[in-house]
């Protein structure tokens, strides 16, 4: 969650997810190989952490999302000149406890039984019903 919104950060956020996304599809996939036994038991934390990480790090910088850009063109033209440099001090602090809250969410929900594990009999039957 922390990579990839520390990534968010540096880039659109959007784009940023959907090419996490595919990447985590892909390890997916690879369930029932036993190199990726751990996956079953936190696949569905990660795909979790990703939609926090890439959707708060798009409040790192101004540049990383589009409320962002538009937040900052109503400052200006509100005559409220805010530097880059400004918005990541304050966007930093922001993001950094707004991760730290959803890690603590995604721990705890995962410790209450609120994130199901993925369950590799039953991606064994849709794996062998799709080919």
């Amino acid at each position: 969650m922390w990579s990839s919104a520390f990534f968010s950060g540096l880039s659109d956020n959007i784009p940023l997810a959907a090419v996490l996304a595919k990447v985590l599809a892909g390890f997916q996939s690879e369930i029932l190989n036993p190199e990726f036994a751990w996956f079953a038991n936190y696949g569905h934390m990660l795909w979790w952490a990703l939609i926090f990480g890439a959707g708060l790090g798009g409040n790192f910088t101004p540049i990383s999302s589009t409320s962002t850009v538009v937040a900052i063109g109503i400052l200006k033209k509100e005559s409220h000149n805010i530097t880059f440099i400004q918005y990541v001090k304050i966007g930093a602090i922001v993001v950094v406890v707004q991760l730290a809250l959803a890690t603590g969410y995604l721990f705890g929900a995962e410790k209450m039984g609120l994130i199901k594990k993925l369950d590799p009999d039953k991606a064994k039957i849709e794996q062998t019903t799709k080919h």
